[in-house]
Order: C-alpha cells, then structure tokens, then sequence
C-alpha cells in the first residue's frame, strides 16, 4: 500500500474482520497512506474464538466467515456498478 508514494492503481476497500464483528469501509480510494492509517486505527487483541475451543470453535470461526461474507455482498450489491444478483 505504500510503495509509489502510497498510490493505488485501482481503488481499494478495507474490510476488518474479527471475531467482535466486521467493519467495512464506505468508499474506495487510490491513496494507500490513508487506508494504512485507517487500518492503524483498529487495534488487533486477544481473539474470543480460539483453537483450543475445538470443534465448537472452529464452527463458530467458520459462521463468523459466512456472516462476513454475507454482509460484504450485501453491501456490495447496494454500490453502482455491481451484478451480484442471485448470490445471496
């Protein structure tokens, strides 16, 4: 993201993705020093959904996903531009 002086030759979205929820950024933009420090403003702690939970645990980390994914074409689908129909 910070190589050419931090510009993006496509515009690009962040999305977080943790175990306490996803945030997904409005707008896209060619301006990688921005996203790097938009980025820097999440802080990465302790996961809650962890290995040693076994089984119980990965199929909470795997509906955490599908929810993502989820919500990220949802929000997709909203923005101009997009043919996501019959995903969801």
């Amino acid at each position: 993201m910070l190589q050419n002086g931090g510009k993006l030759a496509l515009p690009t979205s962040l999305i977080v993705f943790s175990d306490t929820g996803t945030e997904i950024q409005k707008d896209s933009s060619r301006d990688g020093n921005a996203l790097a420090a938009l980025y820097d403003q999440y802080e990465t702690g302790l996961r809650i959904v962890n290995r040693s939970q076994g089984f119980w645990g990965a199929a909470e980390r795997f509906d955490l996903s599908l929810k993502t994914l989820t919500n990220f074409v949802e929000h997709e689908k909203t923005r101009p531009g997009r043919k996501l129909d019959g995903l969801v």
